[in-house]
């Protein structure tokens, strides 16, 4: 690789035709990490070649990449990867998955040639592409969610492992080894260690209507014989603090915190009219909405996707143009209750001219669905080319950690699951996406879960990251090494 201004690498791509187009998706997207710019051959050329990607193991180029043959007709066959065929190898203490690769090393260093003996390429597709999901093809409906039980992640426990993070450092090191004059950009902004994009779902304006009130006062009242304390608790902390609550100043509050600290949040606001829970179809409401133009009004907004609207481009197209009256400059989307199927959802967010989506994430658990926590373009199979619109992957939600249908943990407990993430993100120069509702800042129903939250950001902030909105990773990212998606892609 000749050292300049664009930092341009050059890849030669030895396989089958059905398979270049995924291949050439990896490349770009570990190169858009790496502030890279790849040239693609795929012959024989006299250019000189800072990677090869095939089966041939006697070549000269500086770093090979190794193929196994028949990893095509894997993906032909559209066929779940067999458990057995896993390999595990610890990389920077964290156990690493590897698909369609032999066992033994990571790497291999020779006089002339580096080789990485591990298919990091379609290794990395598996999980980018969600591939499993892609088989499964039952989630087809706003009530059936992927079970996360039936990942790969679960079965083998890593699903809080990045692991395509984890292959993108390995080609980082290894071209290092391999090439004198390479020189990565950088991956953050003001050459933090790492990011942390904020923001919260604003599933109701106004939990604590009179009849929510009532509804929940009754209910602790007949729980004093079952749970005395936790009843009673409950009982006289929503008397002094919710029959006089206000719902704009909460809010406030939290984006008043969030810039004393200097950090901002992107908020999604939910429209739909039609949910069973009439809290939550408050932006009809003509007062609420005034409210929310106003709290909002400086801070960035996205749509909250009603689960209906991640499965029909009509209902998604409605939403998103009610949402654009009050907030015009919307780009972001995330659907209510993380209904999402991969294909089908990312070709109606496409078509409606939203710009990024956070919904790929576990509802059960928190970690890594696609593998990744950088932004990334998924992949739409029926075209054989990525879609136009970003993904920013949701890793952390509080209701995964809070919800007994969950992980079920406490906030201490979580702290600490919490502080590894951060870990992880900093030692692989990666990404933490955190998403806590509004809902969530609630001392007495959610009593320590609301300095989880701070406690993170301080964290962060001290360990060098980058905290920052949805909205303003998606604008670096885009930017990142002066490219763009059509450039990229």
């Amino acid at each position: 690789m000749v050292k300049n201004e664009v930092n341009e690498i050059n890849i030669l791509i030895d396989v089958e035709k059905e398979f270049v187009n995924k291949a050439e998706y990896v490349f770009r997207t570990y190169c858009h990490i790496l502030g890279l710019i790849p040239i693609f051959f795929h012959e024989e050329t006299r250019k000189h070649v800072d990677i090869y990607y095939g089966s041939k193991l006697n070549t000269n180029y500086p770093l090979t990449i190794k193929y196994n043959k028949g990893t095509n007709d894997f993906f032909l066959a559209n066929k779940y990867y067999p458990q057995f065929k896993v390999r595990f190898n610890n990389y920077k203490n964290e156990k690493i998955p590897f698909f369609f690769s032999d066992p033994g090393s990571i790497y291999a260093v020779g006089t002339k040639t580096t080789r990485i003996n591990k298919d990091i390429i379609a290794s990395g597709f598996y999980f980018l592409s969600c591939w499993k999901e892609y088989v499964n093809k039952r989630n087809t409906n706003p009530d059936i969610r992927f079970n996360y039980k039936k990942s790969m992640q679960y079965k083998w426990d890593f699903v809080e492992v990045p692991v395509v993070d984890a292959y993108c450092d390995i080609l980082d090191n290894i071209l290092e080894l391999s090439l004198p004059n390479y020189e990565r950009g950088n991956r953050w902004k003001d050459d933090h260690s790492f990011c942390m994009t904020l923001s919260h779902d604003i599933d109701y304006w106004d939990i604590w209507s009179k009849e929510q009130f009532s509804k929940i006062m009754k209910y602790n009242q007949e729980r004093i014989k079952q749970a005395p304390i936790r009843s009673l608790y409950k009982i006289i902390g929503h008397y002094f603090t919710k029959k006089r609550f206000n719902p704009q100043k909460a809010i406030h509050n939290i984006l008043n915190k969030e810039t004393k600290l200097k950090v901002k949040s992107t908020n999604f606001i939910l429209v739909q009219d039609d949910s069973d829970d009439d809290r939550r179809n408050y932006f009809s409401d003509p007062e609420y909405k005034t409210r929310i133009a106003s709290v909002f009004n400086s801070y960035s907004v996205g749509l909250h996707g009603s689960p209906d609207s991640a499965y029909s481009a009509k209902k998604a197209r409605k939403e998103f143009n009610k949402l654009e009256e009050l907030f015009p400059s919307t780009i972001g989307y995330r659907s209510h209750k993380l209904s999402f199927q991969y294909q089908s959802s990312f070709e109606i967010l496409e078509k409606v001219g939203l710009k990024y989506d956070s919904s790929l994430g576990y509802w059960e658990h928190i970690g890594f669905r696609a593998g990744i926590s950088y932004p990334f373009y998924p992949y739409d199979f029926e075209h054989d080319k990525p879609f136009d619109i970003l993904e920013i992957p949701l890793i952390v939600m509080d209701t995964s950690l809070i919800s007994h249908l969950g992980m079920g943990i406490n906030p201490f407990v979580a702290s600490y699951r919490l502080s590894k993430l951060i870990q992880r993100a900093k030692k692989f120069q990666s990404h933490i996406s955190i998403l806590w509702h509004n809902n969530t800042f609630d001392n007495v129903d959610y009593p320590w879960w609301g300095w989880l939250y701070w406690s993170l950001i301080k964290r962060a902030k001290m360990q060098n990251g980058w905290v920052c909105s949805q909205d303003d990773l998606y604008d670096y990212w885009l930017n990142k090494g002066n490219t763009n998606n059509n450039e990229i892609f």
